[in-house]
């Protein structure tokens, strides 16, 4: 018996995808929100909460992408509510602000500083990816 080949559909989604989020702590570990999809993930460590986030983001992707297609655009375009995007954007700012600081101090100054936080993230992620479990 020969196998039958089927053609791939190409993804209606880009690939790879941009998502912009944050993680904090809460009452049972950390939460890792994705303000531009709306979703979130919780977990006992950061990055726990981060791996169950990318996951959920690239199965939500791989929905949307198989069961709506030619409106992923509606699907995708999902801003969180406006206290969390309210929440993102002081964060983000209060990091670039760091950034700065830290660029003006000199080297000895610098070592003595305290560590950037690592609680904001703008990453991609592939909705074609073969599997889930980063």
């Amino acid at each position: 018996m020969s196998a039958v080949k089927t053609k791939k559909r190409k993804s209606s989604i880009p690939d790879p995808f941009t998502v912009y989020g944050y993680t904090r702590p809460d009452e049972n570990g950390y939460v890792a929100i994705c303000v531009n999809l709306s979703l979130f993930a919780q977990a006992r460590t950061q990055e726990k909460a981060l791996k169950k986030l990318i996951r959920l983001i690239v199965n939500y992707l791989r929905y949307v992408d198989r069961k709506h297609p030619d409106e992923w655009e509606v699907y995708v375009n999902r801003p969180a509510p406006p206290e969390i995007m309210k929440e993102y954007r002081q964060l983000a700012e209060a990091i670039r602000y760091q950034k700065q600081l830290r660029k003006a101090l000199t080297e000895e100054s610098r070592q003595q500083a305290l560590p950037l936080p690592k609680c904001a993230f703008v990453t991609q992620v592939s909705p074609t990816y073969a599997e889930a479990g980063v």
